[in-house]
């Protein structure tokens, strides 16, 4: 029987346009006999908070999107409640922009995202997947950790997968680490990795390098060598799910009009060549 993955677009990422990590993954995947099929479920939560706040919210960049998710894993710790405290001038500036009361943010975290999260992790039969996996990039990271427990928790033999540029080199393997529910972590580019990992689960066998995971209770870890060069070798991102997914929820969406759509002619960045920027996470 032909093995599935499922592939995870969580907020806070961009609802105008379709996610190239995940498009180009799922043509990735389906060239090497697999079947996969993307859930945006940032669209989801889009519209339950309105789509107006959800979109100046991914524009914000003070993780104001990681607390908002912050609840399930972290709402107990005394830094988290403090959090609208210490930052009280930006939530302010925040509400402005949204045009809601601070509240209204203390609702979001509290009420509408656990309401979402578990509506997300019973939105689908689970076990009709070998691989769960999620991409994650600027503020999507705890939101997919969190819907990622919650799945593994109902569905303990589907595995988890993470990567994106917020599991990039250390930042991944420290996230694999403190979160025991990733089963793997791609830790750079997936082309000369995912197709490897994907034939390791097939035979019960050892993951490729590139891939961290654990064996024996150890986090065990090798830097894939491989770098990707023929955009040639595979066909163009796969969107289908995301246009097929919007045209579900509202037939007449302004996104179906005019759409938005993202392809990727070169890799890697053109400043880098000469000076690497140390706080960036592409310096591979």
């Amino acid at each position: 029987m032909q093995k599935k993955i499922a592939l995870i677009n969580m907020p806070f990422g961009f609802h105008i346009y379709p996610s190239i990590q995940l498009g180009t993954l799922s043509t990735l995947v389906k060239s090497h006999g697999w079947d996969a099929q993307s859930f945006y479920f940032n669209l989801q939560f889009a519209q339950q908070i309105d789509i107006s706040v959800y979109n100046q919210l991914c524009e914000e960049r003070h993780l104001i999107g990681e607390w908002l998710f912050s609840e399930i894993l972290f709402g107990a710790s005394p830094k988290n409640q403090d959090y609208p405290n210490h930052y009280l001038s930006h939530f302010e500036s925040i509400a402005q922009k949204i045009n809601r009361p601070v509240d209204f943010l203390l609702d979001v975290k509290k009420k509408m995202v656990p309401e979402f999260l578990d509506w997300a992790s019973n939105a689908l039969d689970w076990t009709l997947f070998e691989v769960v996996g999620f991409s994650s990039t600027f503020n999507q990271n705890v939101a997919s950790l969190t819907l990622a427990k919650l799945i593994k928790e109902k569905n303990p033999n589907v595995k988890i997968l993470f990567g994106g540029s917020n599991f990039e080199s250390e930042m991944g393997l420290e996230y694999f680490e403190a979160f025991s529910w990733i089963d793997y972590a791609v830790l750079g580019e997936a082309e000369p990795v995912l197709p490897k990992l994907m034939n390791s689960i097939d035979t019960n066998s050892e993951p490729p390098d590139g891939v961290v995971h654990r064996k024996d209770g150890k986090t065990v870890y090798k830097q894939c060598e491989e770098t990707f060069q023929n955009f040639a070798d595979y066909g163009a991102p796969d969107y289908d799910d995301f246009y097929d997914q919007i045209r579900q929820m509202d037939p007449n969406s302004p996104l179906l009009e005019n759409p938005i759509v993202l392809y990727e002619t070169a890799r890697g960045c053109w400043w880098g060549e000469k000076h690497h920027c140390t706080f960036c996470g592409l310096n591979a």
